[in-house]
């Protein structure tokens, strides 16, 4: 557990996982030909270091209610059936398909569970932030700028392009993420660990 900062220190924090290494070289693929057909440079694609999926975002968090709040959860998640399955196949662009602002790789198999999940915790522990649902994948991609022809050009890159199929793999538990700078940039600092035991 990693608890050490000033008690007035809030951090952003998540529960949910890192996507594996394994998963790296398709992502990678994905990325080059996302960009080559979208042919703009309005795309920032999120580095390997913000890749996170979030089953729940807990948003900005005071250190001494984050041990707290790692105690509610910890019951709850020892009873999601271990492994989980967690694979990849397809694109998840928001808003909408056609004028999408951002991109995300959307995950398969036991992903169901994991948003049965995000309820559960949801309600345990309402977020501070206002709360979308859970995606079901991580952010892969967005505009730095909302411009109409970049997001007609990000539409179009995303219908002409396969999504990463992404192996499964095994899911045996969620990590509370806390969001820190670090020497490459922004990147996920494993706060605690939920181990599932269902």
């Amino acid at each position: 557990m990693c608890y050490k900062e000033t008690m007035d220190a809030v951090n952003r924090l998540v529960i949910g996982f890192r996507p594996p290494a394994v998963w790296h070289q398709a992502l990678d693929q994905a990325k080059s030909e996302l960009r080559r057909r979208a042919n703009t440079d309005e795309v920032r694609f999120i580095p390997p270091s913000e890749w996170v999926v979030a089953v729940l975002n807990l948003g900005e968090v005071r250190l001494d209610e984050q041990a707290r709040l790692a105690g509610l959860a910890r019951p709850l998640l020892a009873q999601v059936p271990n492994p989980l399955t967690i694979s990849g196949d397809q694109w998840i662009p928001a808003p909408n398909p056609t004028m999408p602002r951002s991109v995300a790789v959307g995950l398969g198999t036991d992903v169901a569970v994991l948003a049965a999940v995000a309820k559960e915790l949801q309600a345990l522990m309402p977020p501070r932030d206002a709360q979308s649902e859970f995606l079901g994948g991580f952010e892969f991609a967005r505009l730095r700028s909302p411009q109409e022809k970049a997001r007609s050009e990000l539409g179009r890159a995303v219908r002409m392009s396969p999504a990463p199929v992404l192996p499964g793999f095994p899911l045996s538990g969620l990590e509370l993420l806390r969001a820190s700078a670090g020497v490459n940039g922004p990147e996920w600092q494993t706060v605690d660990h939920f181990p599932f035991s269902g």
